[in-house]
């Protein structure tokens, strides 16, 4: 039974959270944040989460340069350091540099920081939030325990898993190609990769409709050239789903996202499902991916919850919850493909031009559709 006094002391703390505590961050208190990104600088999928970071941060009341401080180490383990003990090599270097900072919440984005980062620091005085793992939860729990249940994980740990919608995008991309009923999905050899497969399989089990889906594992870009070659071979293969992030080119290193985007772009004459949408704006065709702003946004909430004083251990570990229906209309327009207008209009992004694409082998013309109302898009 509260007493009238411990009621007095909730109102009070009620107070400091919503009136003063704007107050005491302007007058002159710095937070400190430490952002670990597994891959590097202004990379495809760390950047847009630490974008939607801050500007979930900043929401918050907490503005880098103002009451912020944010320090950034990248991994680089996908071009760089991509060895196995490379990566363990950075994660001890990322482990240093916080050990010297003291932030006072680290940030790990993607796996390879969640596995050589954020596990290590279980049970820390230091409290972690995790943002973009492929690998379950679960999986990370398994090899460390960090969480009692999602709902209350009662470590110093919590975080977002990157859910990745794919029954939603197969929905979006029949209503694109009425008459699609196969795609392949390709992964490479990586952790990420080997990890991703299992993600999608989980997702679509039961739930993939009428349409049938296959995985094909490229071990290098050689393999990755011919495995799409013999997509564009096979007139039962509507769609593919490229979840490569990086794949050996021989001499001439290693190709990432960018590489095989643009070759993909030149190659292909099948419509790509684009993992996330800043892969949409490089040049794939779209359907409804992974929002990775919206997914650092909600990142950002257990980030300002713990920075104004919620334990870690309290705030419940959670799925990526948005997702975003995107299309390249370049890309579109190149391949022949019929968007219907509705559909458009209830894009989320709508690229007109492509980054990486360039000329086609046999380029074609779109011709847009109308299923009902017409909605323009600028």
């Amino acid at each position: 039974m509260k007493t009238r006094s411990s009621h007095f002391l909730l109102s009070c703390g009620l107070f400091f959270s919503l009136f003063l505590f704007p107050l005491f961050c302007s007058a002159g208190n710095v937070y400190k944040i430490f952002i670990v990104h597994s891959y590097e600088a202004e990379n495809v999928c760390g950047w847009p989460q630490e974008r939607g970071i801050l500007e979930g941060l900043a929401e918050q009341g907490f503005t880098e340069g103002n009451n912020l401080q944010v320090e950034r180490f990248y991994m680089d383990t996908k071009r760089v350091h991509t060895t196995p003990e490379q990566i363990a090599a950075q994660g001890r270097a990322a482990l240093a540099a916080i050990k010297k900072m003291q932030p006072d919440v680290v940030v790990t984005l993607d796996d390879n920081a969640a596995r050589m980062v954020m596990l290590p620091l279980v049970d820390s005085e230091v409290p972690v939030v995790f943002s973009g793992i492929n690998n379950t939860p679960e999986w990370y729990n398994s090899r460390k325990q960090f969480m009692n249940s999602r709902k209350r994980p009662g470590h110093n740990v919590t975080g977002v898993y990157e859910k990745l919608h794919m029954a939603k995008s197969l929905q979006v991309m029949k209503a694109v190609l009425p008459d699609l009923k196969r795609i392949v999905i390709l992964v490479d050899d990586s952790p990420t990769g080997l990890a991703m497969q299992k993600q999608v399989a989980a997702e679509l089990a039961g739930n993939s409709g009428d349409i049938l889906y296959s995985f094909r594992q490229a071990g290098d870009f050689s393999e990755y050239k011919r495995i799409i070659r013999q997509i564009n071979s096979n007139p039962a293969i509507g769609s593919y789903y490229p979840a490569c992030s990086k794949l050996d080119d021989g001499a001439r290193g290693v190709a990432t996202v960018p590489e095989i985007i643009a070759w993909s772009l030149s190659h292909s004459t099948k419509p790509a499902m684009a993992v996330n949408y800043s892969f949409s704006r490089l040049g794939l065709f779209g359907g409804a991916s992974v929002n990775f702003p919206a997914m650092g946004r909600q990142a950002a909430l257990k980030i300002a919850a713990i920075l104004t004083g919620t334990r870690a251990g309290n705030i419940p570990v959670e799925d990526a919850e948005d997702y975003a229906i995107v299309f390249n209309l370049a890309r579109a327009r190149q391949i022949g493909i019929s968007i219907p207008v509705d559909l458009l209009g209830a894009a989320d992004q709508v690229y007109n031009t492509m980054e990486l694409g360039g000329p086609m082998l046999q380029p074609q013309v779109m011709i847009i559709r109308s299923r009902g109302k017409r909605v323009m898009r600028p």
